[in-house]
């Protein structure tokens, strides 16, 4: 999604953070190659400062989704949009919904939110 992001608008800033170490290095790989200049770091995103993010993408798991979700309480500024693939906050309603093609097969859906 990152790539997509930064190839669709070339002007913003794309980094991603992966604490997954194989993730991390497949995603940088890919970073490299596509030569859109998107950024993959190797660390925690729980331990990034996203106040200035304007945009989020995120594919984490539903156990993680709670406490991302307090991050950007205390975190984001009006109006910064958060999408999620695959995975909803609970309790959160979306401003709405896209269908994307799974990774095998099938459908997922990705998850636009606006805090």
């Amino acid at each position: 999604l990152l790539i997509r992001a930064k190839r669709a608008y070339p002007g913003i800033t794309a980094i991603g953070y992966e604490i997954v170490p194989v993730v991390w290095f497949l995603g940088r790989m890919r970073a490299l190659f596509s030569r859109t200049g998107v950024q993959m770091k190797f660390g925690n995103a729980f331990k990034v400062n996203v106040s200035d993010a304007d945009c989020i993408f995120l594919y984490l798991i539903t156990s993680l989704m709670p406490k991302l979700r307090d991050k950007f309480d205390r975190e984001l500024k009006p109006g910064t949009r958060v999408i999620s693939h695959t995975f909803s906050f609970k309790g959160l309603d979306p401003v709405g919904t896209i269908d994307v093609p799974g990774l095998l097969g099938g459908k997922s859906k990705v998850y636009v939110y606006e805090w």
